[in-house]
């Protein structure tokens, strides 16, 4: 009887912890499940942003150049101009149209990572604001058949513009869709780069990835940032200084290798006055360029400093170094105090000539004392000492992140010692209950034999 106990006691444990691992294994499907889903929507996302930046930023070139063509064409409308309009409109309807289904594609990822429980800040309205922003911008060029011009008086002068001219400068803004793309195809923001962003609680958009690669390598970001910024900026200054005729306006502004060298000196300098805006639009663009270039000084000196520090063994090999020379100083220091001393001694016959060598001999002495001073200040086994204290640091900072990472799996151990606590806990129970049958067996038995 009590061996059945026993045995259904076991089974009824066997199958909870079956249960327990299928519901586990369940658990685990589930979430592979979802990660699956969501790799599967940023891949669409990719897709879908690869396609609307080539969209928007071939637009670009296109309104570039068919604005040239029409003012070359004294603002009138040709087959070249017609021809690269119609390409404009088709590409602005393709960009509209992804933009849209990323907006379904958004809300579908943000309603996986709810599900996921992965809340990021963002709801429909943001999106939906977002939206309505980037059509905005992004709706805005020349139809075929436009040619409207306007124009007026401004500092002492006049200006013409065209509406291929505003339009330009509005999709010079399209240029937000390059950085989209680069937080698509920079390598820290891959699928693996997402997990570990996610494990340590923070996000890896492309604000993320552009910190990580100036840090990573500074001088090439800050390179290809700053190349482009005088583009853009060069020829933003040239669309609005080209129009402009008047007493005070610049020579030769409407070449745009003078509206670029405008702009690089703006930047780097206070400029040398042979270009200048003349245009209040203009102005405002050099204000703004000026203002970049000043970002990309202190990014340029910030990494400057940052690559020309030592590593630990550099900074070790070149305080050896140093002190090795200052102890050459020193031997040469101490030479000079015994020589001057044998001097003094050899002068002792002259007062005169002993009493100078005697301040020479101070002063000597007082040199001497002072090498000794900075040699002793100087000592290597401090450094040392700092850097054994680091290494000791890190490397308890390391077991701390490895303890940290380890957490997850030792909750799955504390668990299955729980439950392995529990079934010996059951059975030692079953052993205290056998005992005291056995027992009371027993003390049946001799009371029995007592009584006979």
């Amino acid at each position: 009887m009590n061996n059945a106990t026993m045995e259904d006691d076991n089974t009824n444990t066997t199958q909870d912890n079956i249960l327990i691992d299928n519901k586990k294994v369940q658990k685990l499907k589930l979430s592979f499940a979802h990660l699956t889903e969501q790799y599967k929507v940023r891949e669409l996302l990719k897709k879908i942003d690869t396609i609307s930046a080539l969209c928007g930023l071939a637009a670009i070139p296109l309104e570039y150049f068919q604005n040239e063509e029409f003012r070359s064409n004294d603002f009138t409308s040709n087959h070249k101009v017609l021809t690269m309009r119609v390409f404009e409109l088709l590409l602005t309807i393709a960009l509209i149209f992804c933009l849209t289904i990323r907006y379904r594609v958004n809300k579908d990822l943000m309603s996986l990572r709810k599900r996921n429980q992965e809340s990021d800040g963002l709801n429909a309205s943001n999106f939906l604001s977002g939206l309505a922003l980037e059509i905005a911008i992004c709706i805005v060029f020349t139809p075929p058949g436009l040619d409207y011009t306007f124009s007026g008086h401004v500092l002492s002068g006049t200006y013409k513009y065209t509406f291929s001219d505003v339009a330009l400068e509005i999709m010079i803004l399209r240029m937000y869709l390059f950085l989209r793309l680069y937080g698509h195809y920079s390598k820290w923001n891959s699928n693996l780069a997402k997990d570990l962003c996610h494990k340590f609680g923070t996000d890896n958009d492309f604000i993320f990835a552009i910190k990580s690669d100036i840090k990573d390598r500074p001088y090439t970001t800050i390179g290809v940032a700053l190349t482009g910024l005088i583009i853009i900026y060069g020829v933003a200054i040239r669309t609005v200084e080209r129009g402009f005729t008047g007493p005070y306006m610049a020579a030769n502004m409407d070449q745009l290798f003078n509206d670029e060298w405008l702009t690089f000196i703006t930047m780097f300098t206070v400029g040398y006055g042979d270009f200048y805006p003349s245009t209040h639009f203009g102005r405002l663009f050099s204000t703004i360029a000026c203002i970049s270039g000043l970002v990309i000084i202190s990014m340029f000196i910030v990494a400057l400093t940052i690559t020309s520090e030592f590593d630990k063994n550099q900074t070790l090999a070149y305080m050896g170094i140093r002190n090795k020379a200052n102890e050459e100083k020193w031997y040469v220091s101490a030479k000079e105090v015994i020589k001057q001393a044998l001097i003094c001694k050899q002068s002792q016959g002259d007062p005169v000539k002993k009493l100078g060598n005697m301040i020479k001999l101070r002063q000597k002495a007082h040199s001497f004392k002072r090498q000794t001073e900075l040699s002793s200040l100087m000592d290597i086994t401090a450094a040392e000492m700092l850097y054994d204290l680091q290494e000791k640091l890190e490397g308890k900072i390391v077991s701390t992140k490895k303890l940290i990472g380890n957490v997850p799996s030792l909750q799955l151990k504390c668990a299955n010692l729980h439950n392995k606590q529990l079934e010996i806990d059951k059975n030692l129970d079953q052993l205290i209950e056998q005992q005291n049958k056995i027992m009371d067996f027993i003390a049946i038995n001799l009371e029995g034999k007592m009584l006979t």
